[in-house]
């Protein structure tokens, strides 16, 4: 056998056997910035297929749809929020939403169906949002909202 088509046989051979590499997916837009002056955006799932994922969670970034959020330039001296919703195209769909602040969870919402909501209490940096394909998942679209916040959360704090 030619010593050159052996890494191509191995390779081959791998998929056969475990399928193809799980690939990161990332959304439409892939991330986005909403400040004090744009405190709104809007982004969608990538295209799929979208395997269920109901026990695996999003901690490993390729098993889910993911989006970077960055949040910059708060209300000076104020308390914010931001409110992140996730819905599914159909009624039938099951996504669920988890938010990473590097490895670390900082947000999740795992409700039967869709709409899904996480609040971050003055968050600052990039986030991961990321999209779970729970069960019967085919598309998402999401939003992302800061808004001040008068309930008398203190700065700093991150739910």
């Amino acid at each position: 056998m030619n010593s050159n088509r052996l890494p191509i046989l191995v390779a081959s051979l791998a998929v056969f056997v475990f399928g193809p590499p799980a690939l990161a997916s990332d959304a439409i837009p892939a991330g986005g910035t909403i400040s004090e002056a744009n405190p709104t955006i809007s982004w969608a799932s990538s295209l799929g297929p979208f395997t269920p994922n109901p026990l695996n969670g999003c901690g490993n970034p390729a098993n889910c749809d993911n989006f970077a959020l960055t949040v910059v330039d708060p209300p000076a001296g104020s308390n914010y929020i931001v409110t992140i919703e996730l819905n599914g195209t159909t009624q039938a769909e099951d996504w669920d939403m988890e938010v990473y602040k590097g490895p670390d969870l900082v947000g999740s919402s795992g409700n039967a169906g869709t709409p899904e909501f996480v609040v971050l209490s003055n968050p600052l940096g990039t986030y991961r949002v990321a999209g779970n394909p729970f069960a019967g998942a085919i598309t998402y679209t999401a939003t992302a909202t800061l808004t001040v916040d008068n309930t008398g959360t203190n700065p700093g704090d991150e739910q």
